[in-house]
């Protein structure tokens, strides 16, 4: 029944060794994951100090208190 079909089964690495512009991708992908994580790095540092006091302060504080820093800060 399958004897009709005399396809050549290639494998994936057989069907991608003709194309050169496949080693570019590895580079791409370290270069923008380097470019993402500096950015987020840059906006950390930039951050107001207040508003990083603020935030670690909050898993410790009782509603009233964050209310009152909250009000300050704004």
């Amino acid at each position: 029944m399958l004897g009709c079909l005399k396809y050549k089964t290639m494998r994936i690495s057989e069907t991608l060794a003709g194309h050169e512009w496949l080693g570019i991708w590895p580079t791409i992908s370290v270069v923008l994951f380097f470019v993402i994580f500096l950015v987020i790095i840059f906006q950390v540092v930039r951050y107001d100090k207040s508003l990083v006091k603020k935030w670690e302060s909050m898993p410790l504080e009782t509603e009233q208190e964050f209310k009152e820093t909250e009000s300050s800060i704004s």
